[in-house]
This record gives C-alpha cells, sequence and structure tokens, in this order.
C-alpha cells in the first residue's frame, strides 16, 4: 500500500507539472537527482512514466556513496548493494526481475526506451532500503532518491547555492540543446561543501589502465556464478583449468568458452608433459585448444621456463586472490585506485568469496571506465 500511495503522489507532482504556472522548466522535462548527484537533462537520463509507474535508467542507480553500483549488457542490467550483496536483475527480453534469491517480481517489469534499460523506481529504492520524493524547484520537477546515510531534506535541496547553480546550468543546456551528446553536458559548479561523489563529472576515471581478469582453481563450484556475473557485465576473462578439474567442469569451459572467454591451463607440475596430457583432456571435454599456461608462484619460474622452451606462453598475475585470503571488495577495489602501470592483472581463485564480490568489482570497473581486456595469445605483459 506504502508503495501505491508514494507512487500516486508522484504522479500528481508530475501530472501537476504541465499545468502549474511559475517553474520555468516544469512543463516538459524532469531532473533526476541521486542524493546530491544532478543528472544532465537528455534522453539516456530523465524518468519517465510507464504505466503508471515511475521509471529510471538502470544507470541513475550507482553511488559509491550508497554502496549501490549498477552495470548491464545487452538486454541485462544488474544492480546491487557492496554491503548486503543484495541485487536485482532485469532482463528485458524475459520481461522479468528476481533477486539474488532467484525469487521473481511478477508486477514489475524492466523496459527498453532510447536504447536504454529503464527499471521501476518504487520498486528498487523499496529494495535497498532507498527513498524516492518529487518535488518542484525553480527550474524544473524534481525527482530525487535519497539513501539514509544523505541528509540534505528536499525542502532546502534546490535552494543551495552550488546545487540551484547546477541546475540552472543544466536547464539552460537542455534549453538551447535539447538533446546533448554526453561530451556536450556542462560541468557541475565546484564548491567547497560539496562532496567529490556529488557528479560523475569530478570522479576520476581510469581508461588508461588495462585490466585483466582471470579464475583458477575452479573446484570451488563456484565457475557458474561467475559466468553470470561476467555476462551481466559483458566483459570477459581467462579460466585457468588444472587438468584434474576438467572433467568436473566440462559443461561450464563449453559454456566459457561459448561465451566468448579464453580458456588456459594450470599447471601443478611445471612439465611439458604435464601441459600435454591437461590439454588433451581439456580438447576432449570442451574441444578447445589453448598454449596459454599459468601456475602458482611455488612452480612459476619451473613453468615458465618450460613454456618458453615450448613455444607457449606463461601468464603470471599482477595480484592473486586464492580462496584462502579473506579479501573484500573495498581492499580490491583501494589497491585498483593506486595503480602506476599501465595495467593490472587480476587473478582470482574460483571461491564462494569471488563470486560474492564479483557482481560489486565489475561495476566498480565500469563506473570508473577501466579497459577490461580478456588474456589472449597476444596480450602483452
Amino acid at each position: 500500500m506504502k508503495r501505491k500511495i508514494t507512487a500516486v503522489i508522484i504522479l500528481l507532482c508530475l501530472t501537476a507539472a504541465f499545468i502549474l504556472p511559475g517553474a520555468r522548466a516544469a512543463d516538459y522535462f524532469y531532473f533526476s537527482v541521486f542524493n546530491n548527484k544532478i543528472f544532465p537533462l537528455n534522453d539516456k537520463t530523465m524518468p519517465v512514466f510507464i504505466d503508471d509507474q515511475l521509471y529510471l535508467p538502470y544507470s541513475f542507480f550507482s553511488s559509491s556513496e550508497a554502496s549501490i553500483f549498477s552495470n548491464a549488457g545487452g538486454d541485462m542490467a544488474m544492480i546491487y548493494s557492496s554491503i548486503s550483496n543484495n541485487r536485482l536483475t532485469f532482463d528485458v527480453s524475459r520481461s522479468t526481475i528476481i533477486n539474488q534469491d532467484r525469487y521473481q517480481y511478477t508486477e514489475y517489469s524492466p523496459k527498453l526506451r532510447n536504447n536504454t534499460i529503464y527499471v521501476p523506481a518504487q520498486m528498487v529504492c523499496d529494495f535497498f532500503g532507498l527513498t524516492l520524493t518529487a518535488f518542484y524547484s525553480e527550474f524544473g520537477t524534481i525527482i530525487r532518491v535519497r539513501s539514509a546515510s544523505n541528509h540534505i531534506p528536499d525542502s532546502t535541496f534546490p535552494t543551495i547555492g552550488y546545487i540551484k547553480d547546477q541546475l540552472e546550468t543544466y536547464y539552460n543546456a537542455y534549453t538551447v540543446n535539447p538533446n546533448p551528446s554526453p561530451a556536450a553536458s556542462p560541468s557541475p559548479t565546484n564548491s567547497p561543501t560539496s562532496s567529490p561523489t556529488t557528479s560523475a563529472d569530478v570522479e576520476p576515471t581510469y581508461q588508461n589502465v588495462t585490466i585483466y581478469l582471470s579464475f583458477y582453481d575452479l573446484s570451488g563450484g563456484k565457475m557458474a556464478n561467475i559466468l553470470d556475473a561476467l555476462k551481466v557485465s559483458s566483459y570477459k576473462c581467462c579460466f585457468f583449468v588444472a587438468e584434474d578439474e576438467i572433467a568436473a567442469n566440462a559443461d561450464l569451459l563449453r559454456r566459457a568458452a561459448g561465451e566468448g572467454h579464453m580458456i588456459g591451463i594450470w599447471l601443478k607440475d611445471g612439465t611439458y608433459a604435464k601441459y600435454q596430457d591437461a590439454a588433451a583432456r581439456l580438447f576432449e571435454a570442451a574441444k578447445v585448444k589453448t598454449v596459454i599456461v599459468s601456475a602458482g608462484s611455488n612452480i612459476a619460474e619451473a613453468a615458465k621456463a618450460m613454456a618458453a622452451s615450448k613455444g607457449l606462453i606463461f601468464w603470471r598475475s599482477t595480484r592473486s586472490y586464492p580462496s584462502s585470503a579473506n579479501f573484500t571488495v573495498s581492499s580490491v577495489t583501494g589497491k585498483l585506485s593506486t595503480v602506476s602501470g599501465a595495467h593490472e592483472s587480476l587473478n582470482f581463485a574460483a571461491s564462494n568469496r569471488t563470486s560474492v564480490i564479483l557482481p560489486s568489482l565489475l561495476s566498480y570497473l565500469s563506473q570508473y571506465k577501466y579497459n577490461v581486456r580478456r588474456i589472449c595469445e597476444t596480450s602483452v605483459q
């Protein structure tokens, strides 16, 4: 009942925007705001009403301040919390929304508008404990989502100096050019009181840093979860499989190859004979041939020397996270944010911990625009 009442109130606010005088911009568009972050006005950011429900682009729900992130690939999008690990998966082709427990929300469905996946705003807010409101400003109606950590009330939000300036800047840009390209979107006015996360325009990005993702120790039984997360993000990786792991993971290895991931051999013995045995089993199980190998630190030098002598490619990661490691999303991303080289290679054991943090990590990589690549024969170390 609460969701329906809130939706009606927002609908009345949006409807009134068409008939109430005084608001210069309120007659044909709406601002969308997450906490204090105001989104530029264009067809891929503004909220829409579909079947009496307010919808927002999936990418709207991505805030490091609220520890909520999003990513998408093809007809699917995901929104999840890096704290609670709760997540929603939206499949436009099937018109379904499911949570991390595989429960399907039959009352709702995602929509595709302007080649962008839109999600039901109130339902997403309820799921993640966010507050959704609609109110007026001098420059138009504002649709605002707030997390519990944000303490600026709606009543004063549009009157704060730097926020008012940004609303006016976006309004002026939109009325001059109603569909500006992302590159043409105006930059917000900075303020000493503003948070670094109040605008995507001031967040750092890492387009020049290439990230290689790989997974090993497939005995952990989480390869399917990892493949699901990678499919949503559209990122590709390399799975290093040991000889004794091939039979149990044959179906998943075939799936991985079919979805564009690379398969390598994880050597537990750095000899060429062991590589040949593993390669033969891999081809029998998944019809995959590979010349990429890797190994643990205890035999890395022997395996690297063998690979060099036999025309194979030895891959050594710059950061490795074994199943015994007590790592978190923050510990991984904290190190990534300080990288100084041109590339980083992250190698994770296919453990339960990896499958839990991976969606949040992939969202982080997407949000900060890292150049994520799969390992292949021509990858440069």
